[in-house]
């Protein structure tokens, strides 16, 4: 991959995740849409994206697991 591509790819993974963070899963389309108005000169914008979203939600999964939203209950 060429270094603006890694760029644009991390860029959008970085906002995606905190777009979801912040705004909740409906964010996503539009984060889509932005990406997709902002990266109309790139060869494929498509993979740019799903790539993003992949490191973006994958990173969201992995602070998920390390804190949970409810404690574990002990007996």
């Amino acid at each position: 991959m060429q270094t603006l591509t890694l760029i644009r790819v991390g860029t959008f993974a970085v906002a995606l995740a905190a777009a979801t963070w912040f705004g909740g899963w409906w964010t996503v389309p539009l984060m889509g849409s932005v990406h997709a108005f902002t990266a109309r000169g790139a060869t494929r914008p498509g993979l740019e994206a799903a790539i993003g979203a992949m490191l973006a939600w994958g990173a969201l999964m992995v602070w998920q697991l390390s804190h949970p939203a409810f404690p574990r209950l002990q007996e």
